[in-house]
């Protein structure tokens, strides 16, 4: 009969159990870990699931503005000016007295004062003032009537060249002048005078310049 190796075979057999429990370690490890990566990650959508619930449902209660309080103050300057309207006096230098014929007596004072008031309450209703008749005075007609007017026309063309050269001319020596066009001619005149000796100086004075032949016309007045 052959002869039996138990040594070897029972070494070997220690062997073969001595590697099979590291197995089964290595396989414990990995669902443990499972495990709790699959706990962790339960936990933290339930949190999160808690967290977005109490927000919305408890959202956050802003305070009530206090109105009262923040108004401004109301504007002084408008209520002093009505006020002013209400306490305005208008005040009368004189009373008005009745006469013995039962009338009564208004002095020129008075008038003035009534004329003043008118005129103060047109403006702030922005209307015209009332404007009482004057009386013409015959000292400004007669001063008008006796004032007449004299002229010099200083030349008389047919085209308008010679004219503005003219005139350019008495520009050059501070003599203002104008050019006056009808009937095909071109004057150029001289502003009007009011006294004859005036246009005596004026005429003096243009003896020094290119236009010496002037001649003074009178307009009437």
């Amino acid at each position: 009969m052959a002869q039996k190796d138990y040594v070897s075979r029972a070494s070997l057999g220690s062997q073969s159990k001595k590697r099979h429990p590291k197995k089964k370690k290595n396989g414990n490890k990995l669902e443990t870990v499972l495990i709790l990566a699959v706990i962790l990650l339960i936990i933290l959508l339930g949190s999160l699931y808690f967290i977005t619930r109490n927000k919305s449902d408890k959202l956050p209660l802003l305070p009530y503005p206090n109105t009262a309080k923040g108004l401004p103050p109301p504007p002084e300057e408008r209520w002093r000016y009505i006020k002013e309207l209400e306490n305005r006096q208008f005040g009368v230098s004189k009373p008005i007295e009745p006469t013995a014929e039962g009338g009564v007596h208004l002095s020129t004072q008075i008038m003035n004062e009534q004329r003043k008031i008118r005129e103060k309450a047109a403006l702030d209703t922005g209307q015209e003032s009332i404007q009482l008749p004057e009386i013409p005075s015959t000292k400004s007609k007669t001063a008008k009537e006796k004032i007449s007017h004299w002229v010099l026309q200083c030349g008389s063309f047919r085209t308008l060249e010679p004219a503005e050269s003219l005139r350019a001319k008495l520009a050059l020596s501070g003599i203002e002048s104008s050019i006056t066009s009808g009937d095909g001619w071109n004057r150029v005149i001289l502003r009007p005078y009011s006294t004859r000796a005036t246009v005596d100086d004026m005429l003096q004075r243009l003896k020094t310049t290119e236009a010496s032949n002037c001649i003074p016309r009178h307009l009437g007045g």
